[in-house]
């Protein structure tokens, strides 16, 4: 009888540990679900073990956009001085496209490679791009090789860098796999770190502009006082075109923990997967830089079809861009609009939280623009920056009072 009792209590006892411990498996399951990602492409890279815990076709090559910029940054913090001083060229300054993002600096200019990286990562400038890359490598394409050459170092295995602005070129991909080691690498570099957390910057005089040039951070995640703000953020760049969508790249730190997430072809839902990434990110990574309860690229979703936005099958260098026929975006994504029309300067403004429908915080009068190289496409398309589609339901098809309206039309047919 004794025998018996012993045997079901010690049967009871198993039962209630067996039961505690589901329990704490499935919240623990619970905990670490990986997140609904709308963007086509995304990766979340955890830069202090050098795991990736989140994929989503990490390995399938998108255009960038202006999230080339950090790369083009990276270079010139590694073999520029600060207080160098940067001569602006015809070449760097009088290729932009019409209605481009632009500082107005032109041929003659003498400007330091400081204000010259403040005036790539906020602003988005492109003749600054230009200047820059002639600066360090003599010319564009020269800047490109080493562009190409820093990511094999870093690890990327599917980047072809053309330009250092992002400009769409048939030739000019990556993926974010290979952007989450680049923005990585950036983050390293104190110089770096240090232009990316502000967020406003006076930009000095120039021929064009006498009294400078006040210029403000792109990145809303950046911004304290906007409500797309993250805590812990380190920085970022944004990115815009019509083929390459909205593209963004977002460092972030808690507890010792450095996340980097990336999205890449997105349709205004930027910013809300970049959260849930890093989100995400930070519930399996466990604090002081600690290993990831998740397998490294979890979720990979990398079957997604060709035609669904530049593909595997479309590598660099091939006659037809990636991105020649892309495929609508998912259904929880905005549509993404193309403002084709030749007379049009505007873009539509971001309006991701309700409280930012009122007054929504965009810089939708720029775009992006840079040097059309020989080697790109028949028709090089303007870089937009902060025009996506909103992530409300109308996407407001004006610029905000203030903004910067550059007029003009882009060969490519974009405007900001």
């Amino acid at each position: 009888m004794r025998n018996r009792m012993k045997k079901r209590a010690v049967s009871l006892v198993g039962a209630v540990i067996m039961t505690v411990f589901t329990a704490l498996f499935t919240l623990s399951a619970y905990a670490a679900e990986k997140p609904e990602i709308a963007a086509q492409g995304a990766a979340l890279y955890n830069a202090s073990t050098g795991e990736f815990l989140f994929g989503k076709n990490e390995n399938q090559q998108f255009y960038p956009a202006s999230i080339t910029k950090v790369m083009t940054a990276l270079l010139v913090l590694e073999n520029a001085g600060l207080d160098d001083v940067v001569t602006f060229t015809d070449s760097a300054t009088k290729n932009l496209e019409s209605g481009a993002v632009s500082l107005d600096v032109t041929a003659g200019d003498k400007i330091p490679v400081r204000d010259c990286l403040y005036g790539l990562l906020l602003k988005s400038a492109n003749e600054v791009a230009n200047g820059l890359a002639e600066h360090v490598a003599g010319s564009v394409p020269a800047f490109a090789g080493k562009m190409n050459e820093k990511a094999k170092a870093l690890g990327c295995t599917a980047t072809n860098f053309v330009n250092p602005n992002g400009l769409n070129n048939a030739s000019h991909l990556t993926t974010p796999h290979d952007m989450a080691l680049i923005t990585a690498a950036c983050f390293e570099n104190a110089a770096f770190r240090e232009i990316e957390k502000s967020t406003t910057y006076h930009f000095p005089a120039t021929l064009n502009r006498p009294d400078g040039t006040n210029i403000t951070m792109g990145h809303k995640m950046i911004s304290p006082s906007s409500s797309q703000h993250y805590e812990g953020i380190l920085g970022g760049k944004t990115g815009y075109t019509s083929k390459a969508g909205n593209t963004l790249v977002t460092c972030a730190e808690r507890n010792g923990v450095r996340l980097v997430a990336v999205v890449m072809k997105c349709a205004g839902t930027h910013y809300t997967d970049t959260k849930k990434l890093l989100n995400y990110g930070f519930e399996v990574a466990g604090t002081a830089g600690g290993s990831g309860t998740v397998a490294a690229v979890q979720g990979s979703t990398e079957t997604q079809g060709a035609a669904e936005g530049p593909g595997a099958a479309q590598g660099p260098g091939t006659s037809e861009g990636p991105g020649a026929a892309v495929s609508a975006p998912a259904a929880s994504e905005t549509a993404a609009g193309e403002t084709n029309a030749a007379a049009e300067t505007t873009a539509a403004a971001e309006t991701t939280a309700a409280a930012e429908a009122a007054a929504p915080e965009t810089t939708a009068a720029e775009t992006a623009a840079g040097t059309v190289l020989p080697s790109g496409p028949a028709a090089a398309e303007s870089t937009v920056e902060n025009a996506a589609p909103a992530e409300s339901s109308a996407p407001q098809e004006t610029a905000p009072a203030g903004a910067e309206v550059v007029v003009g039309t882009a060969p490519g047919g974009e405007q900001n």
